[in-house]
């Protein structure tokens, strides 16, 4: 996809016939992955491609800005062999297989971002780095030394962050390895990268969105598709038979999962308690309302939905008035959310224009979190965060990809009086004038019969 465009669902045969030739588990795709809309899903050669064009942009355009912006002027980061810290791959072109230890030093000065690879298995890097062979562990060492005091930083990040996993990568062997290694002068200069990390993978160029849009409509497709009559039959499609369906999807095109799938039911009643109770894998029945969430990454983007969907009884024709009701409040509210939310914001600001935005509706909450080259929250949509995991010094930027959740405590006819959660869960990107969404919000249940 080279060009941003509308996400208009649109009926793709080349894409069809691809997804049925690649493998058995994607032959039933079909009229629900049409929505996806594009020409075909992309093969592992033309993902890569696309990947690593994009890291020479983002290296160019955005990181000497976030080193500016959190004023750090280098910023090391390691990898040991076959298990490197996280960071290392978003740094780095696909395929890249270090060996031994290896580092990458990027360092901001008046000339712009010098980008230095150093270490053995980094070859394919070199139209982004310039590389430095080092054989073994000590001429890394002094490699790095020489090029550090040439730069003389006065800040160097490095991926130490308590209580931040995102950039918290490097591992206590090449920490201690790390500190002894180089000059006092030069480690009491390093400071964690924390903030810089945050600010460089939320961020998303311009041109990023549409590659950004297109893998959000494969996870909405793949959502659609798993609730649909192609998977589920009555009284014989369990919970665990859908999580099933999105994994075996998602790995059949060649993508892996940001968020693991989640399934939950809602039947009016006193058989789903029982079945709870004695903790059997639940089979679908007519008059079941459910829902499924999960969030796929493709082309290095993560994304999530939550979809509902009603297996119809015998003579329905829709879901009960209060179903459709309540998916269209949870729709509002989302939209409503969206629009609150604008660039410049930090976690508490926008969590404030979230709950703001939901004065005019009851017992609905929401949380915001951001997606793209982050997976962040919780894996649960009815469990809510305590807090956004933001760094304090984060900002919502132009083009950030952000997740809203939505979720509704209401009584609802035939649960009984107390409140039945429910939960909406979309994906959108970050415009001046707030949230574009990728796909419009959900306002009724997809039905199955």
């Amino acid at each position: 996809m080279g060009t941003d465009r509308a996400p208009v669902p649109g009926v793709a045969v080349a894409l069809l016939v691809a997804l049925a030739a690649a493998a058995p588990a994607c032959q039933a795709f079909a009229p629900g992955f049409a929505e996806f809309g594009g020409e075909r899903v992309r093969g592992p050669r033309a993902r890569a491609a696309q990947q690593d064009a994009m890291l020479e942009l983002r290296l160019d355009a955005m990181l000497a800005a976030a080193m500016q912006t959190h004023d750090v002027d280098c910023w090391l980061v390691f990898g040991n062999g076959p298990v490197a810290d996280p960071l290392f791959r978003h740094l780095t072109v696909t395929g890249t297989w270090i060996e031994g230890r290896a580092a990458l030093l990027l360092c901001r000065g008046a000339g712009g971002l010098s980008r230095l690879a150093l270490g053995r298995g980094l070859a394919a890097n070199a139209a982004l780095y310039e590389l430095l062979e080092a054989e073994s562990d000590e001429r890394l060492a002094e490699l790095l030394g020489e090029r550090l005091i040439a730069a003389d930083p006065a800040r160097i990040a490095i991926d130490r962050a308590a209580g931040r996993p995102l950039a918290d990568g490097l591992s206590a062997t090449d920490e201690d390895w790390l500190l002894g290694a180089l000059p006092a002068q030069l480690t009491a200069r390093m400071v964690s990268s924390a903030a810089l990390v945050e600010t460089f993978l939320a961020g998303q160029l311009e041109s990023e969105g549409p590659l950004f849009i297109e893998s959000a409509r494969l996870t909405a497709a793949i959502l659609a598709e798993v609730l649909s009559d192609q998977v589920v039959v009555a009284a014989g499609t369990s919970l665990a038979d859908l999580e099933w369906a999105v994994r075996e999807r998602a790995l059949a095109v060649g993508g892996e999962l940001a968020y693991p799938p989640r399934a939950a039911v809602y039947r009016s009643g006193q058989t789903l308690d029982l079945e709870r109770r004695m903790e059997l894998d639940l089979l679908l029945q007519p008059g079941d309302l459910f829902f499924l969430s999960a969030g796929v990454r493709y082309l290095g983007y993560a994304n999530r939905y939550g979809r509902w969907a009603y297996l119809l009884r015998e003579g329905e024709r829709a879901a009960p008035p209060w179903v459709e009701a309540a998916i269209g409040e949870l729709a509002d509210a989302v939209e409503a959310v969206g629009e609150a939310v604008r660039p410049g914001l930090d976690a508490a600001a926008a969590e404030a224009a979230a709950s703001a935005a939901l004065q005019g509706f009851s017992s609905l909450s929401a949380s915001i979190a951001r997606a793209g080259r982050l997976a962040e929250g919780p894996a649960d949509p009815e469990s809510r965060p305590a807090a956004l995991p933001w760094h304090p010094e984060y900002r919502l930027a132009s083009g950030t990809g952000v997740l809203i959740t939505v979720r509704s405590s209401a009584p609802r006819p035939g649960f009984g009086e107390g409140p039945l959660p429910l939960t909406l869960v979309e994906t959108a990107l970050l415009t001046g004038s707030g949230a574009r969404f990728i796909m419009p919000p959900q306002r009724t249940p997809l039905l199955i019969d």
